[in-house]
């Protein structure tokens, strides 16, 4: 008698946490594409240069990533004074929720200006160094969450005409896939992007 009531007990309690996400439950995973480069903003005509990555799992999965050095100015209105500088961004995306039409996202950067960028791998590193009288030494952090439409790019602008934008692929999709969003990420003019 003791064995069958134990059995209920661990029964009763199985069919609880299934319904507790039945129709709560990830739709599995999805597929995140996301790119940092200067724009037009930037200061140098013409200017599209960056990096990307992918991020491919299920609710939880995070990737963080730092971007190569990136050359940016700051010019007078006449543009007859710039100062340079060099940003080293780092981003970190966690992917919250999976849904049918939407992935729930968070997304912190970091970013630093100054006259040195660095880049390193296993066994290696890239030193950039500017030689210029006049720097931009900044720095700063900008944290956001958004639900993001499958295939829509999404975009968050940061100083110095620097742009972070992501899209997300739906379920079904794997990162070994070709996807819409993996060519629209570079962007020189923000102004049609919705933000992130």
């Amino acid at each position: 008698m003791r064995s069958f009531v134990g059995c209920s007990v661990v029964l009763a309690m199985a069919t609880l946490t299934g319904c507790t996400n039945w129709g709560g439950a990830d739709k599995g995973p999805v597929v995140v594409d996301y790119y940092a480069g200067t724009t037009d903003l930037s200061g140098y005509p013409g200017m599209g240069t960056g990096a990307g990555n992918v991020l491919y799992g299920i609710a939880g999965a995070a990737d963080g990533y730092r971007y190569q050095p990136l050359e940016v100015r700051q010019c007078n209105a006449q543009k007859s004074a710039c100062a340079l500088g060099i940003v080293n961004l780092v981003s970190q995306i966690q992917i919250l929720s999976v849904g049918d039409t939407v992935a729930k996202l968070r997304v912190d950067l970091s970013y630093q200006v100054g006259a040195e960028g660095r880049r390193q791998w296993p066994g290696n590193t890239y030193i950039e160094k500017l030689s210029v009288p006049e720097i931009i030494n900044d720095k700063g952090a900008v944290s956001r969450t958004a639900e993001v439409p499958y295939g829509e790019v999404r975009h968050i602008e940061l100083p110095y005409g620097v742009n972070f934008t992501l899209c997300v692929s739906p379920p079904g999709v794997s990162n070994m896939d070709t996807r819409s969003c993996e060519g629209r990420l570079k962007v020189r003019d923000t102004t049609d992007v919705a933000v992130f």
